[in-house]
């Protein structure tokens, strides 16, 4: 079991830096703000393609500026929940690999490396958790330290879908009144 558990922490971490490093190497060419701009010139369904890329800490500048334009010229709840829409997917791909995962396989890791049994969270703690997450979620700050906290919270995934469509919806209504207003 300690093998099986150290191959599948070295499996995630392995597939983790892989993803940061086509995304740094996407980002770096240009291609990755070509292609989010791209899709800028598809009204509502582009403001679904450019929420998905709302959610990471590599796109998340284009993405909000393209999402504030958006918001300049279409309903700003329209764009707002469509774009959010978009987010939920991003954010539930990162969410899906933090909490099933990396987060048992890290903790299984903990315990063989280091002898200590499993700590378990209290439900204070879980719900602290996942205000927190919830909340850098809304914020533009980069959703994967925020997915990381619901992660560790063991939030319920209907739960997360629906709190992250709120928050990333809620967070995209802000840009675009800001947009609107400056």
């Amino acid at each position: 079991m300690a093998g099986k558990t150290t191959h599948v922490l070295l499996d995630d971490v392995f597939l983790l830096v892989v993803i940061l490093l086509v995304a740094l190497a996407l980002k770096v060419s240009g291609a990755l703000d070509a292609a989010v701009l791209a899709v800028s010139g598809l009204s509502l369904v582009g403001a679904f393609v450019v929420g998905i890329f709302y959610t990471s800490i590599f796109t998340v500048g284009p993405a909000t500026l393209i999402l504030a334009e958006f918001a300049e010229h279409e309903p700003i709840v329209l764009v707002a929940g469509i774009a959010g829409l978009g987010a939920v997917l991003g954010d539930f791909l990162i969410f899906k690999l933090f909490r099933d995962r990396l987060g048992e396989s890290l903790a299984a890791f903990m315990v063989r490396k280091f002898g200590k049994k499993k700590v378990e969270l209290s439900k204070v703690n879980k719900v602290v958790l996942l205000c927190i997450g919830a909340g850098i979620i809304a914020s533009p700050i980069p959703d994967e330290v925020g997915l990381a906290l619901m992660g560790l919270s063991k939030v319920d995934t209907k739960l997360f879908i629906a709190l992250a469509w709120v928050m990333n919806s809620l967070g995209i209504l802000i840009i675009g009144i800001l947009a609107r207003a400056l």
